[in-house]
């Protein structure tokens, strides 16, 4: 049931890789959590080095075509998406600081490796100038802090905390120092208005005209060719819709929505489980895979996160370490009172 049924099944492969890393974890369980966080961590390191040599070197320096040339993006084709795994890094970055603090000195090469993780990534946000990433920015340094807190048993900070106001504070520093006018400068009120935003009414329109089916996944670009205005028309393509949430509703209908929703009300009560659990290894993952879902879950307002593989896969990883830090965390808990008792 698509009116692009070549695309649909294109959409199908695309999500394939992220549906084959979610039970890869599930089936390895949580003592292999680390090495994914790792893997994380590591495209983020990539990305890093690749950034500074499209800095320096120019157009050589970029894997795919990008209508952001000359900005910075990484291994990804666009600057915002780069910003995600950012974002997505530091709460589980935190994680790592906090496990390591309750295992000092044997974990100390782990702690300050989550300590440069972090800096690396405010720094790189600041060299995408990315206005969702900056945005962001905050909230993920604020989730990182309660991670460290809650993997401290909730205690007063210790060298855990001042590790992470440490990597944050020196790192933007030298952004305000060296980038902070061209940020500014990509929050200019007296800028023209973004195009996405002027286009979503249009997108919610076309939306209704499918219901309660959807046109299909991955048929977005025909349909809206098809509705779109003779103002609206330009040079570009918009060939996504900018909120993966609109995207969602013209593609899948009302059965999109009600899957939604249902992955919201496990999202929810995961979360919840996750961050009240005692402190521990998996507990800590848990509650960073949450912190890093949420993030994302908030830039797909006004981006598409998810119609990227490679941010998908992150995304999957992180449902499935949610899944079983939030499942074990009861039994731990329980373990640890029948200790105490």
């Amino acid at each position: 049931m698509s009116v692009a049924p070549d695309m649909t099944w294109r959409s199908f492969l695309a999500f394939a890789p992220a549906a084959a890393v979610f039970l890869g974890v599930l089936l390895t369980g949580s003592t292999a959590h680390q090495v994914y966080v790792r893997v994380i961590f590591l495209g983020l390191l990539l990305s890093f080095l690749l950034s500074l040599a499209q800095a320096l070197a120019g157009d050589p320096a970029y894997l795919w075509p990008s209508t952001t040339r000359g900005t910075i993006t990484g291994l990804f084709a666009n600057r915002n998406h780069l910003a995600t795994l950012c974002v997505v890094a530091m709460p589980l970055a935190a994680a790592v600081i906090g496990t390591a603090s309750r295992r000092r000195p044997e974990k100390r090469t782990a702690f300050w490796t989550g300590v440069a993780v972090i800096a690396i990534a405010v720094v790189t946000i600041a060299a995408t100038r990315s206005r969702a990433g900056v945005a962001l920015l905050g909230p993920a340094l604020v989730f990182s802090g309660l991670i460290i807190w809650a993997a401290a048993g909730r205690a007063r900070p210790g060298p855990a905390a001042l590790g992470l106001t440490g990597a944050a504070g020196a790192a933007l520093a030298l952004v305000a120092a060296v980038g902070l006018g061209p940020i500014l400068d990509r929050f200019d009120a007296s800028a023209p208005p973004e195009a996405r935003f002027e286009r979503w009414p249009t997108v919610a329109e076309a939306a209704q005209a499918y219901l309660p089916t959807g046109a299909g996944f991955g048929s977005f670009e025909r349909v809206y060719r098809s509705v779109e205005t003779l103002e609206e028309l330009d040079a570009t393509s918009f060939n996504r819709a900018h909120n993966e949430y609109l995207e969602i509703w013209l593609e899948g209908g009302w059965i999109s929505v009600g899957v939604l929703i249902a992955f919201l009300i496990w999202f929810g009560r995961r979360s919840w489980a996750a961050w009240r659990a005692p402190p521990g290894t998996a507990a800590d993952l848990a509650r960073a895979a949450s912190a890093g879902m949420l993030l994302m879950l908030v830039h797909s307002v006004a981006e598409y996160p998810f119609r990227t593989v490679a941010l998908m896969a992150v995304f999957a990883v992180l449902a499935a370490v949610l899944e079983l830090g939030a499942r074990d965390a009861p039994e731990v808990g329980r373990r640890r009172a029948r200790r105490i008792a």
